[in-house]
């Protein structure tokens, strides 16, 4: 009776002791009130190699891959791709403990008499420790695609980011250029009015002059309306509150040393790009479920070793039993077919999926290439537009030509250099892309370029 009691206790005692507390975590009262103002943290842990190596110091100007790092750590979608990716964590941890054993305690006493009887036994299924070390690889496997798509994840908010970085620089400053060119057109609307007093200008030109200003100030108000939705984008992106103030330091160069070394590294992007590398794992993971599904074929043992007195005829017993479990009827044929399907399209979803990316690549490159011709046939377009548009003004002040002919030669410069903007705006968002699908850093440090040069300074 006492050996029984000590074997109750025991088990009791271990049981307990491999249980886990309750702690209690209430929610908070306040999210993110003055997080930002003081904001420094590291970046070497990030997943794309561009950002590796940025200075996230909230209190200077934000550069561009500053900004894609901060959305990277602070994107509130991350926080909880983050947690996901914790409970992945503990599946696998639960998925390496071993099988559990199965232990049978029993206990009876005859009625009227004062003998006891008492059974206790082990048993274990050698079918589950068997699969064990698959289900394990296997689980594992799909831990490290998880954690492989958060870090896909993590690039495209970089990437997102980034864009949205564009897009607020490239709308400051086609508002600032349209602002200064109505500047310039209410100086000559001065000078026309007063022209009208002294009969050297028609009516007709003067209302075409009111109706060009009318429309490039619908003009203004369209690019002020396009920048205060950039901004809404880039402040929910990083997670900010809107009436948080940013201050952005401009876009940095290009470079086309990077661009080159993205083309020639194609075959490395199996290597680096996460997205390629989950598909990889997930392979992986479905090669180990297709062993589980070939082991669960064979028949499962169960071991039974016990020791036990019957209640009448005080005589201790050890007995050892077998278990025999056939899957004659458990449709494991039809399990093993699906996960051999399922492992077949794996594979050639993944060829696609590489085959995909470099095409994306090729067609990304030549893309920036055709800008980059499109750029500079604009910017000696711009030059010679803006020449021609300094001698006119300089000959109108000695009233040699006519307030038309100045006005004619300012709208078609501002024409030329809001083409220019759209352009270098749509080169630096495929450059973006193209960071994207390749993981290197196509743009020089950010403190290279001054605040006021980021698309084209009025001469």
């Amino acid at each position: 009776m006492k050996e029984i009691r000590a074997i109750q206790l025991m088990v009791m005692l271990l049981t307990l002791g491999s249980c886990a507390s309750y702690v209690p975590k209430p929610l908070p009262s306040q999210v993110g009130d003055d997080v930002w103002l003081k904001l420094r943290v590291s970046t070497s842990q990030m997943a794309l190699p561009a950002l590796q190596k940025v200075n996230a110091d909230g209190s200077q100007p934000w550069s561009m891959a500053m900004v894609a790092a901060l959305a990277v750590l602070h994107n509130p979608d991350l926080e909880a791709a983050d947690q996901a990716e914790r409970t992945a964590q503990a599946e696998a941890f639960a998925a390496g403990l071993l099988p559990d054993p199965q232990i049978q305690l029993g206990h009876e006493q005859a009625m009227g008499l004062s003998t006891h009887g008492y059974l206790y036994g082990l048993s274990l299924n050698t079918g589950d420790w068997l699969q064990h070390a698959t289900v394990h690889r296997a689980i594992t496997a799909h831990l490290k695609q998880l954690r492989l798509e958060r870090y896909w994840q993590e690039w495209q908010i970089a990437a997102a980011s980034e864009q949205a970085y564009v897009q607020q620089v490239y709308s400051t400053q086609r508002l600032q250029s349209l602002t200064q060119f109505l500047g310039r057109l209410a100086v000559l609307e001065d000078s026309a009015l007063q022209e009208e007093q002294q009969g050297l200008i028609r009516d007709d030109q003067l209302q075409s002059m009111h109706a060009l200003k009318n429309s490039y100030e619908q003009l203004r108000q369209s690019a002020q309306l396009q920048l205060e939705q950039a901004q809404i984008r880039l402040h929910k992106l990083l997670g900010l509150a809107p009436d948080v103030p940013v201050q952005l330091a401009g876009l940095p160069e290009l470079q086309t040393d990077a661009i080159q070394d993205a083309q020639n590294n194609l075959d490395q992007l199996s290597r680096i790009r996460p997205d390629l590398r989950a598909l990889q794992e997930g392979y992986r993971s479905q090669e180990q479920r297709l062993r589980q599904a070939v082991l669960a074929q064979f028949p499962s043992i169960g071991i039974v070793v016990s020791r036990s007195r019957d209640v009448y005829e005080p005589v201790n017993a050890v007995g050892l039993e077998l278990q025999f479990s056939l899957p004659v009827l458990s449709g494991q044929k039809g399990t093993l077919v699906i996960q051999k399907a399922t492992r077949e399209q794996l594979y050639q979803e993944y060829q696609k999926r590489v085959l995909e990316a470099r095409f994306e690549v090729r067609a990304i490159v030549r893309r920036i290439q055709i800008l980059d011709l499109q750029l500079q046939q604009q910017q000696s377009e711009l030059q010679s537009r803006t020449n021609h548009r300094s001698e006119l003004e300089a000959a109108m002040q000695q009233d040699e030509v006519l307030i038309d002919s100045v006005l004619h030669a300012q709208q078609e410069e501002e024409n030329q250099m809001l083409e220019r903007m759209q352009t270098l705006r749509d080169r630096a968002v495929q450059t973006i892309a193209l960071q994207l699908l390749t993981g290197n850093g196509v743009f020089a440090p950010a403190s290279k370029v001054a605040v006021g040069d980021v698309f084209v300074t009025r001469k």
